[in-house]
C-alpha cells in the first residue's frame, strides 16, 4: 500500500482571534511553579493521574447505560436541531454571519 504524504493544515484566517483561555492560565501556573509552588496542571492529561477518582455512582450509570443499550449515536434530528441552535448562537456573538 503506498504512503501518502502528510500536508500541514493550517488554521483558517477568522480564527486569528480565538483564544483558549485555559492556554493563557498555563502560563500563569508556569510561572507560579517557577516560584515555587507546587500546581496541579488539571487542563491536561488524566485526572486520575492526580487521585481524581470517577465516583462509583457515574461508573455504575455508564455501565447500566451500556448494558441497557444506551451507548449509540444521538438521533440525526438532534444534531440537526442542534446545528440549528448553534448557527443562531454563533450569528449574534459573532460579526461573521453563520
Amino acid at each position: 500500500m503506498p504512503l501518502t504524504q502528510a500536508r500541514e493544515i493550517t488554521a483558517a484566517s477568522r480564527l486569528a482571534n480565538v483564544r483558549y483561555a485555559i492556554r493563557d492560565l498555563a502560563c500563569v501556573a508556569d510561572e507560579v511553579t517557577k516560584q515555587g509552588h507546587k500546581v496541579l496542571p488539571l487542563n491536561i492529561g488524566d485526572p486520575l493521574s492526580f487521585d481524581f477518582q470517577t465516583p462509583p455512582h457515574i461508573i455504575e450509570a455508564v455501565h447500566k447505560a451500556m448494558r441497557d443499550g444506551k451507548n449509540g449515536y444521538a438521533p440525526s434530528e438532534f444534531a440537526a436541531k442542534r446545528r440549528a441552535r448553534d448557527s443562531r448562537w454563533f450569528a449574534m456573538y459573532s460579526s461573521r454571519p453563520a
